[in-house]
């Protein structure tokens, strides 16, 4: 190998690690911020919240996560589930749990097939008008999230700050079992999570999530989710074009349950990342860099090492010894991560996560490459795939479904059973 393509290789070795040690940096600072914040006493908010929770299907524990909507320590909230179709097998969990709990006050919707936009935006929409004017909060849970009981309460106590806009948490992956697959999703995801600082990368997150409904109105987020591909990001950029800010909340990041084979898992990742190309287009290109420096960096710092100790080259350590500064940099941050799965899991839950902690810092070159992968597929994608639903992507932002057109009948909004 010519001494400049070393030299290459080295720099861009060099390059990745010093990338890695400023988001290593970054999920310091999370970390810090999330120990103080959960020192904190929650305050109480009196507001009456409307708990709006789509469904789609049965996915793992969806009764268990269901039934701890019931469980939440606010005193004044409604719950509203909502499917797209009576059919759905969801029904019968949340019908049984709905008959089951007296209180608080349940009812299921169903939102009907969309035709333009996520068939999730458009349940949205179906929950946010069942809940009616009475609610002065507006809620969002995924069905795939575990909210521990103090998880609305926390989650609605900023809302009336100034500034303040909209309140999120985030999610944690659990896999059930813990396969490589669903490890690499796993300790992917927590990179993700813990890099939410208020200066920096802070997005709403669509499965936990709240704002004030004079502020759902006064933006106009139901228009502007009309067409749209997904709500989370919408909400962002709308909310921070309003000069208001996204608030988040330590004590609102949930346990999700996590099932993944290998197509599950990179279907998942290019899912999100098609999402945050159309939505969130600047923190896409930054990721599509940020990876592409990365993993290019380490495997040319490491094929220019391998190459160097086989032709017994003078400058083999060079490559070498920045591959190995980028390993012990990765070693740190999968340390950050495993602290904060300790703040934000129960002890009982953090235990099975061994397994996910290992691979994280043994495969971490392998696992950075899965991810920049995962990424650079999405660059021209016009296509996806969500919740069996295939979507054709449209200029500015528009989602359009590919399937036969539902009839008017099933199109109306409607509401199946209430307690």
């Amino acid at each position: 190998m010519p001494t400049f393509l070393a030299t290459l290789a080295t720099l861009g070795a060099v390059a990745a690690t010093l990338l890695c040690f400023l988001l290593g940096c970054q999920s310091w600072e999370h970390r810090r911020r999330t120990r103080n914040r959960l020192r904190e006493p929650v305050r109480e908010n009196p507001a009456r919240v409307a708990l709006i929770a789509p469904c789609k299907g049965i996915e793992p524990g969806l009764r268990d996560n269901l039934r701890r909507l019931f469980r939440q320590t606010h005193d004044n909230y409604e719950i509203v589930f909502v499917v797209e179709s009576e059919h759905d097998p969801a029904c019968q969990v949340i019908l049984s749990l709905i008959a089951e709990h007296a209180q608080p006050r349940a009812k299921l919707v169903v939102a009907g097939l969309a035709e333009l936009g996520c068939q999730k935006v458009h349940n949205l929409e179906a929950g946010v008008a069942a809940a009616g004017d009475a609610a002065e909060v507006l809620a969002f849970v995924d069905s795939d999230a575990r909210p521990h009981a103090g998880w609305l309460s926390q989650l609605v106590q900023r809302l009336d700050d100034p500034g303040v806009g909209v309140s999120t948490g985030y999610r944690w992956f659990l896999p059930s079992t813990p396969t490589a697959a669903a490890a690499v999703l796993c300790n992917i995801n927590a990179t993700a999570a813990s890099l939410y600082t208020p200066k920096t990368f802070q997005p709403v997150w669509g499965g936990s999530w709240a704002m004030r409904r004079e502020v759902y109105e006064q933006i106009d987020l139901e228009g502007q989710w009309r067409g749209r591909l997904t709500d989370d990001l919408v909400a962002t950029n709308v909310v921070l074009a309003a000069g208001l800010r996204v608030e988040f909340e330590p004590g609102c990041m949930v346990a999700s349950p996590l099932e993944a084979t290998w197509s599950t898992m990179f279907a998942f990742l290019r899912r999100q990342y098609i999402i945050g190309r159309l939505y969130a287009r600047q923190w896409w290109s930054l990721a599509l860099l940020a990876t592409t420096v990365n993993v290019l960096g380490f495997w040319g710092g490491a094929l220019a090492a391998a190459v160097g100790v086989l032709s017994e080259a003078d400058w083999a350590w060079a490559p070498a010894a920045a591959c190995l500064a980028w390993y012990a940099v990765s070693a740190g941050r999968a340390w950050i991560r495993r602290d904060l799965a300790r703040l934000y899991l129960p002890p009982l839950l953090e235990v099975r996560m061994a397994r996910v902690y290992r691979i994280d810092v043994w495969a971490a070159p392998v696992i950075a490459a899965i991810n920049w992968v995962a990424i650079v597929t999405t660059v021209a994608s016009r296509q996806m795939q969500w919740r069996d639903i295939q979507y054709e992507l449209l200029p500015g932002g528009i989602a359009r479904v590919i399937r036969p057109a539902a009839s008017s009948e099933q199109q109306q909004p409607r509401i199946a059973r209430a307690a």
